[in-house]
């Protein structure tokens, strides 16, 4: 039967196939040797030029271990969309069965040397060699998800395209609870006895047994979960690539880069307002607007030119001298808003703060003027008394009651005599001889 999904060649069977290769870009290295043991031991590789190492793909064609060719992936989609974005790919061949005496597991353990040849070579050929991921199709899905799950060779993800035949004896007893991420991709339906998309189940059933992340889709003919509408299955496969890989994935970060060219449209007027502040000598509202931009543009080009105006206007001494002028002015109305509110005791403690913490500005030169006037005015000594004497008698009352009710009278004494020397003629006074006489 035809396999419509990432495979590019007519399946016939487990044990035989035909090849239908598609054209594609062309690799940076051909046929490189990965093994002297066999002919077929060849791979093609598209390098990344790079300044840093690059995430690296490995796939594994299918043909039922007797037929296929590396061949087939070179007009991949994943190649073609994900390669100029910097990620590198390999296209193996490994041995049939007639080179491997029939041996399916020598097979599945041979294709070790390819990921071992790319470690060993990833310095030559620009590799990250702790970024590798594997995939294949069929056949090629069974040796990937070995190589991810058998082999322990730290593969960082595993897509199985069309999952075989073979799936419940090679493939589901060796998945492990440390094992990579696994993406199952079977779409021909019940009818096909090669890849009925049963073997797909048992896949992602044990992987969630044991706790192995694995996303699983098909077709409505298979049966399985549809890819979401709007994406191809190479994108869902490398968008979980990406993740393992912990490295952005390119469309998520051309979203970022245009997200950031809109905030620099956005910030912009916000920066010419902070610069016409600063002509202007409007020291505290250029500040605060650089402030507000260093905040709600945060990682941007614009945030970062906030910080340096910040800093410049930090160093400058009439920007220091002009925001200090405004605090105290502001402290000054504040302490106003209390006189009027006949908070008198506040209001002189507030005035005194300003006198002392912005000495030299006009704002503390009116607080000290306040200050005189508000100590020399008769009624207003007397309520800043009354106010103090109500203040400080309330809360020794307190503590006194406190203590003769746990009926330890001589620790409320103390607080009694207090009230009575300091505030003689209060009704506080009155109330707490009341006290000591009845104790």
């Amino acid at each position: 039967m035809i396999n419509k999904g990432i495979c590019a060649w007519v399946v016939g069977t487990v044990l035989a196939g035909s090849l239908t290769a598609t054209q594609g870009a062309e690799p940076t290295h051909k046929n490189v040797r990965y093994s002297k043991e066999y002919d077929r031991s060849v791979m093609d590789i598209w390098t990344v030029k790079s300044d840093k190492p690059a995430p690296l793909v490995v796939y594994f064609h299918g043909g039922g271990f007797t037929a296929g060719d590396k061949q087939v992936f070179h007009g991949s989609p994943f190649i073609k969309k994900y390669h100029p974005e910097g990620v590198a790919f390999a296209t193996v061949n490994y041995p049939f069965r007639e080179h491997a005496g029939n041996n399916v597991m020598a097979i599945l353990k041979h294709t070790v040397k390819a990921i071992e040849f790319l470690r060993s070579s990833a310095r030559k050929y620009n590799i990250d060699s702790r970024r590798i991921s594997v995939m294949g199709c069929s056949a090629g899905a069974l040796i990937s998800g070995y190589l991810g799950h058998g082999a322990k060779l730290s593969i960082r993800s595993v897509f199985a395209d069309q999952q075989p035949m073979g799936t419940p004896m090679l493939i589901v007893p060796i998945l492990r609870k440390d094992g990579p991420p696994i993406v199952v991709y079977n779409t021909s339906g019940p009818d096909d006895n090669v890849h009925h998309p049963d073997n797909a189940r048992a896949v992602y059933n044990q992987c969630k047994k044991i706790g192995v992340h694995c996303e699983l889709y098909g077709s409505k003919q298979s049966g399985l979960p549809e890819v979401p509408k709007g994406h191809a299955i190479h994108d869902v496969v490398m968008t979980v690539f990406y993740k393992t890989w912990r490295v952005p994935h390119p469309d998520k970060k051309r979203e970022a880069e245009e997200r950031l060219a809109e905030i620099e449209k956005e910030a912009e007027p916000f920066l010419a307002k902070a610069e016409e502040a600063i002509k202007n000598e409007a020291y505290a509202e250029a500040q605060a607007i650089l402030k507000r931009v260093r905040r709600d543009y945060k990682g941007s080009k614009s945030a970062r030119r906030a910080l340096e105006k910040l800093k410049q206007l930090s160093n400058n001494p009439a920007f220091a001298a002009k925001v200090r002028a405004d605090a105290a002015a502001k402290a000054l109305a504040r302490a106003q808003t209390l006189l009027q509110a006949k908070r008198y005791s506040a209001a002189i403690r507030s005035l005194e703060n300003i006198a002392k913490l912005y000495e030299g500005t006009p704002a503390a030169t009116k607080a000290a003027g306040q200050i005189e006037a508000l100590r020399a005015d008769p009624a207003i000594a007397s309520a800043v008394h009354a106010e103090t004497a109500k203040k400080e008698c309330r809360s020794w009352l307190a503590m006194a009651k406190n203590y003769i009710r746990n009926k330890m009278p001589t620790a409320a004494k103390p607080y009694l005599d207090r009230i009575i020397k300091k505030y003689p003629d209060t009704s506080y006074a009155a109330e707490a001889r009341k006290l000591l006489k009845a104790m």
